[in-house]
């Protein structure tokens, strides 16, 4: 009885010493050798995708739950749109609850890495080649941590967005390419207010309630189309279409009044 009480005397005290920053830096290096053992690039670490991860293990952490799906109903995706909306691509995430924690850091991120390979599904995130860039968020709760990993496909993310326009304003949509893909595959979508009104495309034919708009080179990985606001007051969804994939989570929505 004496030995276990020293014991978790012990394991409260080095839980004291721990450092939540270590043990993710700790987790990306393991996650990353991982993947080498697989003959995958090491995915990077993104100061967002760290912000997301972060933002979950604290929400669980204070809230007492332990999911993908917040009390808000949300999903990693979900996540990512409210708190950047500007970012484009598609977000999963893995989370694990370590009750006690090893005595460094070293040995709490070990046992996280451990636990998320254990899961198929997380291994399967851990060793995917669609991924390019990581995030960690651990959150130490008395001898304990939470740790979320978000995993990203970052395509491009929108600059200089207004939110809010005039009838009839040209507008000028413009996105940061981030995934090096050549500017020719990228194309934006505008969906009007009215599903029934006809928009006449660049092409020369006609849509109805929607256009798609080809890109042009606007410098510093920039890409940028110009269209008028002049199909009615409402919202105009814009999105971005890659390769003919349309990232639909990631539609922005401007207001013309």
């Amino acid at each position: 009885m004496k030995k276990t009480y020293i014991a978790l005397i012990l394991i409260f005290i080095s839980s004291l010493f721990l450092n939540a920053n270590a043990i993710e830096d700790e987790i990306v290096r393991l996650i990353n050798l991982e993947r080498s053992k697989s003959a995958l690039p090491p995915l990077p670490v993104n100061n967002r995708l760290n912000s997301l991860a972060l933002y979950h293990s604290d929400n669980m952490a204070k809230n007492n739950f332990l999911s993908n799906i917040d009390l808000e109903g949300l999903n990693s995706q979900g996540r990512q749109v409210k708190l950047y909306p500007e970012m484009v691509g598609t977000v999963s995430e893995a989370f694990n609850k370590l009750d006690v924690i090893p005595f460094t850091d070293k040995l709490a991120a070990e046992q996280i890495v451990k636990n998320i390979l254990s899961s198929p599904d997380y291994k399967r995130f851990v060793l995917s080649k669609d991924f390019n860039a990581i995030g960690v968020g651990s959150v130490k709760r008395g001898v304990g941590v939470l740790t979320t990993v978000t995993f990203a496909n970052i395509i491009a993310e929108s600059v200089n967005f207004k939110d809010t326009a005039k009838e009839g304003e040209e507008l000028n949509i413009q996105y940061r390419i981030l995934n090096r893909a050549p500017f020719s595959d990228f194309q934006v979508v505008i969906d009007v207010p009215d599903k029934n009104t006809q928009v006449q495309g660049e092409d020369g034919k006609t849509y109805l309630g929607t256009v798609i708009y080809s890109v042009k080179d606007a410098g510093n990985t920039v890409v940028s189309t110009k269209f008028k606001a002049d199909y009615g007051k409402g919202e105009y969804k814009v999105s971005l279409l890659y390769k003919g994939k349309h990232f639909q989570s990631n539609v922005r929505t401007i207001t013309v009044k």
